[in-house]
């Protein structure tokens, strides 16, 4: 056999092992699991954050950037950024 055909069946064997170690582990099952931890916990970090900026009154400088930002919503942008 030439090193050529043990080259291809080596890396045909790795790309094998791979799809079914990945099918196995449900990897993207574990990702979509962490994307969700991820985003949920970014609520109280921004709240947090926002309560923290509040104190210093960077809230009067965060208004316009966030009302222009959320101008898409119509007029509950302007309820959102005042409340």
């Amino acid at each position: 056999m030439s090193s050529l055909a043990r080259s291809k069946a080596a890396v045909v064997q790795v790309v094998t092992l791979g799809v079914e170690k990945y099918q196995a582990d449900q990897v993207s099952l574990r990702a979509m699991g962490l994307t969700y931890t991820t985003l949920l916990s970014f609520v109280p970090f921004l709240a947090v954050a926002f309560s923290v900026l509040k104190a210093f009154g960077v809230q009067n400088q965060l208004g316009p950037v966030l009302a222009r930002m959320l101008e898409p919503l119509g007029a509950e942008a302007m309820e959102i950024t005042s409340g």
